[in-house]
């Protein structure tokens, strides 16, 4: 898993690429106290899919989002301080770009105003 730091009240969005070869990409992270929680996955491209799921650090699942329909995955729960493991995964043959949106605090902020790409960062 790639460790993308420990947050605080703070919104973070990145940029990946996933599908073919690499058909998953997990992420780890750190809170130091109680949060609300929310990711949000967006995938580029016409039909491309890829689905995100939340685990705890003793590989529990947490939250899970498989929409087929809309090009856009969210989920929001509150999270206790710890370790948790972000899972980005696709069974398409072909590559395909995603941005991905963690929001630390307050959930629907990240998810309701959308991506705003220019500031995302490579994962």
């Amino acid at each position: 898993a790639l460790y993308i730091g420990e947050f605080d009240n703070n919104t973070v969005v990145g940029s990946e690429t996933i599908g073919g070869a690499n058909s998953l990409d997990v992420f780890q992270f750190s809170i130091n106290e109680a949060k609300q929680f929310g990711a949000a996955l967006s995938v580029m491209g016409d039909g491309a899919n890829a689905d995100l799921a939340l685990f705890d650090s003793q590989g529990e699942v947490l939250a899970i989002s498989q929409e087929t329909e809309i090009p856009l995955d969210s989920f929001g729960l509150t999270l206790d301080a710890g370790d948790y493991y972000l899972a980005v995964g696709s069974n398409d043959a072909v590559a395909t770009s995603y941005d991905v949106a963690l929001a630390f605090d307050d959930v629907t902020n990240a998810i309701d105003s959308g991506f705003d790409s220019s500031q995302a960062f490579d994962l």
